[in-house]
């Protein structure tokens, strides 16, 4: 999440609770709007990037969520 906030910081010039509100606004409406297990494959990921472990990660994330949505 930290990365998406920057991110969003950096492209925007919003500040950073302007940032995460939009981050946090986002990954709720995808998952509001994906299959669960892309829903979960999201929480996965936003732990992930807390973790530190985000390399790895996205790609996974990544390739089960479009599995999902063609499914």
């Amino acid at each position: 999440m930290e990365e998406l906030v920057k991110m969003i910081m950096d492209r925007t010039g919003v500040s950073e609770s302007q940032a995460r509100q939009a981050a946090t606004t986002t990954i709720n409406y995808l998952k509001d709007r994906l299959p669960s297990s892309a829903s979960s494959e999201i929480d996965a990921l936003i732990g992930a990037q807390a973790a530190g472990g985000v390399g790895a990660k996205v790609g996974e994330v990544a390739g089960k969520i479009e599995g999902a949505i063609r499914h």
